[in-house]
């Protein structure tokens, strides 16, 4: 019987994620990866950035296989160490994403079907088996930047508006109640203090969508807030975003969109879907139309979203 190496791997721990939960749960994590991998190495983050740098020289110094534990922002970071500028960290072969859940949102993995039971998640992590997919980046500004100044990849999803607005409360909140209900209160408080901005999205250098946005997304993954289903169709390997919007709705009208969990949103008034390899953002209003990627606050527009096709493998079982 042959049986496959695994990858040679570096495992990036967010011992601060889920609370701190993470990191008091790491010896019983590094069981699990000890039986189902064997050898591999890990490193713990201690600051913002972290992971993006122990990422980019991870796979610098051959290691094939980079695991996120942590949430979706930890994903977001590891994956951002897969590039150096607009440059692929490595150019001779395409890094492998592996993700044990631990945070507070989770969503990528949910696309993927991979378990936020840990032993489960390990066990995917196991032989050579992947997925190829997309990876987006995004162009924007922040105040008293150049536009489009900052640089930032991105693994599931990019929104603006008003849900860019939830992950900045989500993230701020102490989480004490769990991903689900920490995006619940972060989405309602938000949503009833949000006003919509009149913004234009030009698609692929063509197409001109203006719309008094309530939220935006381009989606690469299927999830985003906790578990709402904004882009049920979404496939992150068929080299298209997803682009949602929701526009011209009351706070009321969106609290009640409770559709949204389940993906039986779309047919709804004021919601459109198209698909894009490039998404330009224009927002004409005094207040700002900010921009979060992977649950992390990016930037505010203007802004250019791009798709990169086939840019990393994730790690499935």
């Amino acid at each position: 019987m042959n049986i496959e190496a695994p990858f040679k791997t570096l495992v990036i721990l967010n011992p601060s994620s889920s609370g701190g939960a993470t990191g008091r749960k790491w010896p019983e994590i590094e069981a699990e990866l000890t039986r189902t991998l064997g050898r591999f190495e890990h490193a713990p983050t201690t600051k913002r950035g972290d992971a993006t740098t122990l990422s980019r020289d991870a796979l610098r110094a051959g290691y094939e296989m980079i695991v996120a534990i942590g949430g979706d922002g930890t994903v977001n970071e590891v994956v951002n160490g897969f590039y150096d500028g607009e440059l692929p960290t490595v150019a001779d072969r395409s890094p492998v994403l592996g993700i044990i859940p631990a945070g507070t949102g989770g969503d990528y993995r949910r696309t993927f079907g991979i378990s936020s039971k840990l032993s489960e998640a390990v066990a995917s992590l196991a032989g050579r088996e992947t997925k190829t997919v997309d990876l987006g980046l995004i162009r924007c500004s922040q105040p008293g930047e150049p536009p489009h100044g900052v640089l930032r990849y991105f693994a599931n999803i990019a929104s603006f508006g008003v849900s860019a607005e939830v992950s900045r409360r989500a993230n701020e909140s102490s989480k004490l109640f769990g991903g689900r209900l920490t995006y619940f209160f972060a989405s309602v408080s938000a949503t009833l203090a949000y006003d919509r901005r009149p913004v234009t999205l030009l698609t692929n250098g063509d197409a001109v969508k203006q719309v008094s946005l309530n939220v935006g997304a381009c989606c690469l993954g299927q999830y985003f807030g906790g578990g709402m289903r904004i882009a049920p169709k979404a496939d992150p390997g068929d080299g298209q975003f997803d682009v949602i919007t929701i526009g011209g709705r009351s706070p009321l009208s969106m609290m009640a969109m409770t559709s949204i969990y389940s993906g039986k949103h779309i047919d709804k008034k004021g919601v459109s879907s198209w698909r894009a390899r490039q998404v330009d953002g224009t927002c004409e209003g005094s207040l700002p139309c900010i921009i979060e990627a992977d649950g992390e606050i990016i930037g505010e527009f203007p802004a250019r979203f791009e798709l990169l096709p086939g840019a990393m493998r994730v790690k499935v079982a």
